[in-house]
């Protein structure tokens, strides 16, 4: 569930459902480091208000590429030795946006 709201995101007075036909790509293992692609589809519905009239709008992302540099579509994992892999977030490129110039 934390990844569905990472990756399509919740905003004021939106309530998502979330949707979507993913499965595993590469998994790329270095050290106590690792990389793994998604591929697939992930869909937002986001559904307004009780009191509006608006429709609900469904906006979706895909990825099938498994060499993916897409920050949606890549899990870092780091490995612990007492409790064994964990995924790692990089808050600072999630703000950055993927812009060459830092924002």
């Amino acid at each position: 569930m934390l990844l569905e709201a990472v990756t399509l995101g919740q905003g004021p007075g939106t309530l998502p459902k979330v949707t979507g036909e993913v499965s595993l790509g590469e998994v790329l293992e270095d050290g106590d480091n690792a990389t793994v692609s998604i591929l697939g589809k992930m869909c937002r519905t986001e559904v307004a208000a009780e009191s509006s009239t608006s429709a609900p709008t469904t906006d979706c992302i895909e990825n099938y590429d498994l060499k993916t540099d897409s920050p949606v579509f890549l899990v870092h994992l780091a490995r612990d030795a007492a409790t064994g892999w964990k995924v790692v977030f990089n808050l600072d490129a999630a703000d950055n946006s993927g812009a060459p110039d830092g924002g």
